[in-house]
């Protein structure tokens, strides 16, 4: 009977020990991680000036600009089947003191669009380029004034505007 009580008591001090030594119960949730990548589209030019100089006595009948070659790089991503499209307008006409020269006097050329010239325009936007897939674009634009011994000396100005979007 002695060893009966012997061999509860062990068991009995193992059970309470055991209690104190036992593995902590485990309990977890798990976290649910969504994240949501939007299209983006990023346009950069790599100048924002471009010079026409006119020296009446060449009889050029459109001047390339200085500094020609204007790099557009488009970057875009997609998520769905909506096009991304370059346009390009004036904001008006060349401007001096001493007088106007009509913007559509300003011929561009380009090459990677869709478009590969034609005249500016200060009445309506004109695409030039217009993309399904994503990616990196690099476009190159080269820009012409049309010479007229007409315009009266000076210096004139007038701002292109470049506008990337998505419907």
């Amino acid at each position: 009977m002695r060893r009966k009580e012997n061999l509860i008591g062990i068991v009995l001090i193992l059970s309470i020990l055991g209690a104190f030594y036992s593995e902590p119960a485990a309990e977890g949730e798990s976290l649910t991680v969504n994240v949501k990548i939007g299209s983006a589209a990023k346009l950069e030019i790599n100048k924002d000036t471009i010079t026409f100089i006119i020296r009446h006595k060449n009889k050029i009948t459109q001047v390339p600009a200085a500094g020609n070659d204007v790099r557009v790089h488009i970057r875009v991503r997609r998520q769905n089947t909506d096009s991304v499209y370059l346009n390009i307008m004036a904001d008006g006409d060349l401007v001096s003191e001493a007088g106007i020269i009509p913007i559509e006097n300003v011929i561009w050329q380009a090459s990677g669009c869709i478009s590969s010239g034609g005249s500016l325009s200060k009445s309506a936007s004109v695409r030039v380029g217009a993309w399904i897939e994503g990616g990196n674009k690099q476009l190159v634009f080269r820009f012409f004034l049309k010479d007229s011994e007409n315009y009266p000396e000076g210096e004139y100005r007038g701002t292109i505007l470049f506008t990337l979007a998505s419907p």
